[in-house]
């Protein structure tokens, strides 16, 4: 055996521990890992997601910054998945960030609701924090932007108050949007009516 190929044999060997401990050690894609998380959550695959959770998961809902202990992460449907499934939400992500702890991007919402009120919502800022065994340990979202979104909500709740005040009041109780038991459907078939009644174009709705 020459000299030059005994060199680049052991070069060859000596390199191969290395080469497996490199590609054992890299860190798993969180950026992946967020993205499969959300697919099964939105096939309804709670298990699925699960899975990708720590133990001991938290959110904190609409805040620029981790204030607290926020709630505890169960995954558990609400009224307002509820709402979000009704009116056919679909959330477009951007800018995806893997920084290391914790994974951000910006989300653009849209549906049948927006779309019924012209409402053109600010984009959302998404965070999902890890822990050290690469499992979703938190998550937070907020509005990103000043001031108000552009909509003709206010202009339905006028027509509503005007027109609907039975119905107005028991959809807003207290004010608020209510997304419990059947005021999705009846906020639909108020803003149809609405549309109608003062010209504006039809929405196509599924």
């Amino acid at each position: 055996m020459s000299c030059r190929f005994a060199r680049a044999a052991f070069a060859a060997v000596s390199l191969l521990p290395w080469t497996l401990v490199s590609a054992t050690a890299s860190p798993p894609d969180r950026i992946d890992t967020v993205k499969k998380f959300r697919d099964a959550r939105r096939r309804g695959d709670l298990a699925a997601a699960r899975a990708f959770l720590a133990p001991d998961a938290r959110i904190w809902f609409d805040q620029a910054k981790r204030t607290g202990e926020g709630a505890p992460w169960t995954l558990e449907p609400d009224d307002w998945d509820r709402w979000d499934e009704y009116f056919h939400s679909k959330t477009e992500y951007s800018g995806w960030k893997d920084l290391g702890d914790r994974v951000t991007a910006v989300g653009h919402e849209m549906n049948d609701f927006y779309r019924l009120t012209d409402w053109t919502p600010k984009p959302l800022a998404f965070t999902w924090w890890f822990d050290g065994n690469g499992k979703i340990s938190g998550f937070l979202f907020h509005a990103l932007g000043e001031g108000k979104d552009r909509s003709r909500f206010d202009e339905l709740k006028a027509w509503a108050k005007a027109n609907r005040p039975d119905e107005l009041a028991f959809l807003m109780p207290k004010g608020r949007l209510d997304p419990s038991g059947d005021r999705p459907a009846r906020w639909r078939a108020l803003a149809v009516a609405w549309r109608k009644a003062v010209g504006l174009p039809e929405i196509p709705l599924r």
